[in-house]
């Protein structure tokens, strides 16, 4: 007993085999017969707990969907790897609140650069933008240490909506050129841009 207590599963089994055989009275092409059917048995249990670790060691990553994307052309264009647009309906007769960014407005912190275009609409849904031309205001931050950018009240950004992508759940569109004025008057032009936007499900 003190044998098996330290030895390991196989040990025990092939013990137990011989212990088994000796007692029955097997002879040797019976015991040898018995011992051979519990290694395949043993070494049968070991490949297929070894093909139900790889599965979990190997299973195929997530994969991760199309996050957009937008480009402002100043005089060196300002790219950005993320965009998505959402429509925030309001409610009481007001009208819906449509706003486009490069960011997850979700998290805590904005990223640097980023960009943000927000403007009042009656259109009930995304999809229902394609083919619509829009005028709101547009807020630009090119990076850390620069002036903050935005649209005049009197010189708003224009956005035309081509149709909406339902395959990746996208929306292409195009920024005209516009003025952007600094928060000391001084004012940056660009010449348009462009961008891909998510539309996530809200």
């Amino acid at each position: 007993m003190r044998f098996l207590s330290k030895g390991s599963v196989w040990t025990r089994v092939c013990v137990f085999t011989l212990m088994i055989g000796f007692s029955a009275g097997c002879s040797k092409e019976k015991l040898s017969e018995l011992t051979n059917t519990v290694a395949e048995k043993g070494e049968s249990l070991v490949r297929e707990s070894k093909k139900m670790t790889d599965s979990l060691v190997n299973e195929a990553p997530a994969v991760i969907g199309p996050t957009g994307n937008a480009q402002l052309n100043f005089s060196e264009p300002l790219k950005f790897s993320e965009a998505s647009i959402r429509l925030h309906t309001v409610g009481d007769g007001r009208e819906n609140s449509l706003q486009l960014v490069t960011y997850d407005p979700s998290k805590a912190t904005v990223p640097s650069p980023a960009m943000f275009f927000e403007t009042a609409t009656s259109i009930e849904t995304v999809p229902l933008m394609g083919g619509q031309t829009i005028k709101g205001t547009l807020y630009v931050d090119r990076g850390r240490n620069l002036p903050l950018l935005r649209t005049s009240i009197d010189h708003p950004a224009e956005i035309q909506f081509a149709s909406m992508n339902f395959a990746d759940n996208t929306i292409e569109g195009t920024i005209s050129n516009c003025v952007l004025v600094q928060p000391d008057g001084e004012t940056v032009e660009i010449e348009g841009g462009v961008f891909t936007a998510i539309s996530p499900a809200q």
